[in-house]
């Protein structure tokens, strides 16, 4: 038989909490570090400089169509579509085949 080196128990627990401390040094260390002021980082031609013109990216936004201007127009639509929706519900209320047409077919199935 070969013998295989035993892990001891005291090993595996000694990983966590060196892993533990490198990462609170890691951390300690990264707010110790000195970052410069921001006014520092700015040249003065910045500061100086006027604000950019502000454009809006989609031309909806900038579209000022007030509702009482086009009111009319949609009511007008409005009326129109209600006016073709009320005829296609009376032509679908309506018999399929006329009354001559039924008489000519009660006509030809006699027997």
């Amino acid at each position: 038989m070969t013998e295989r080196p035993m892990i001891s128990k005291h090993h595996k627990s000694t990983r966590i909490p060196i892993t533990v401390i490198a990462a609170v040094a890691s951390f300690w260390l990264g707010a110790c570090t000195q970052i410069p002021e921001l006014d520092e980082a700015v040249p003065n031609w910045v500061r100086r400089a006027d604000y950019p013109e502000l454009r809006a990216l989609d031309l909806s936004v900038t579209t000022k169509i007030l509702p009482q201007d086009d009111s009319e127009k949609i009511t007008q639509e409005m009326t129109a579509r209600q006016n073709n929706l009320k005829r296609k519900a009376k032509r679908l209320n309506t018999s399929v085949v006329d009354d001559a047409a039924q008489t000519r077919m009660s006509d030809g199935i006699t027997r």
